[in-house]
């Protein structure tokens, strides 16, 4: 029996600055929220362990403390960093910190990256 492999996927939690094109695209807040959680949800029902923290770029200090935690809690077969994060400029600094803290704590961890919020599913499958 395989075991279930354990995804470790940072998200963006509210879309503040979210580009007319995207809201255009996806939808409200509440839609794609909506989108997200159903990527979510086939992710689990392909039998996949996850695991999401949602960023607060408010309060990033305690959520970067929160990752680096969870990141040193148990051994995960990969990380994914959310298109809300990766892909919003004003965050790039965020980012690059959540990146570069998973690169220290879990150096043999791939990653991923997904480009946009309805194709998380499609990258976590593709890259474990």
């Amino acid at each position: 029996m395989t075991s279930r492999k354990s995804i470790f996927i940072v998200g963006l939690a509210e879309v503040t600055s979210f580009a007319e094109e995207r809201k255009q695209k996806y939808g409200n807040p509440d839609q794609l929220r909506t989108i997200i959680m159903g990527e979510i949800k086939k992710i689990q029902d392909a039998g996949y362990d996850i695991e999401v923290t949602l960023v607060d770029p408010d309060d990033f200090a305690d959520t970067l403390k929160e990752i680096k935690e969870k990141l040193r809690s148990r051994q995960w077969d990969g990380f994914n960093v959310g298109f809300g994060v990766r892909g919003t400029p004003e965050y790039t600094d965020v980012f690059e910190q959540v990146v570069n803290a998973a690169r220290e704590i879990v150096p043999g961890t791939k990653m991923s990256f997904n480009s946009r919020p309805d194709n998380l599913y499609e990258c976590v499958v593709k890259n474990f």
